[in-house]
């Protein structure tokens, strides 16, 4: 019985943690220099790092990176394009998907929109 309403609890942390990151990414969303879409860098570091690396995931998996194939440490080097910026490059996600950071904007490409640049 304790182990359900652990388990319970848990769902319901779980949902909330879902309802934040999505706000997060609502309050993010911009576009870049160029009128493409684009996540502002410094909202989603006002996040939680669990709130953020949620949405940075949903993002992702939202460009066409195959969920079962994007691991923490992706979502950790995606997150220190936000949170740790020394001008490091692109970090390249699983399904040919980019994440980039430029002037600000956290930005995810898809891998068709990457062969038509």
């Amino acid at each position: 019985a304790a182990l359900a309403r652990t388990a319970a609890m848990l769902r319901e942390d779980d949902d909330a943690l879902e309802r934040w990151a999505a706000d997060v990414r609502v309050a993010a969303r911009c576009r870049d220099d160029h009128g493409r879409d684009a996540l502002d860098v410094e909202v989603l570091a006002e996040a939680p790092a669990a709130v953020r690396r949620r949405a940075m995931r949903a993002e992702a998996l939202e460009c066409g990176v195959p969920g079962g194939d994007l691991r923490a440490s992706h979502l950790a080097d995606v997150d220190a394009l936000v949170t740790q910026w020394k001008g490091q490059g692109a970090v390249h996600l699983p399904g040919g998907v980019r994440a980039t950071r430029v002037c600000g904007r956290l930005r995810l490409v898809p891998p068709s929109a990457a062969e038509s640049r």
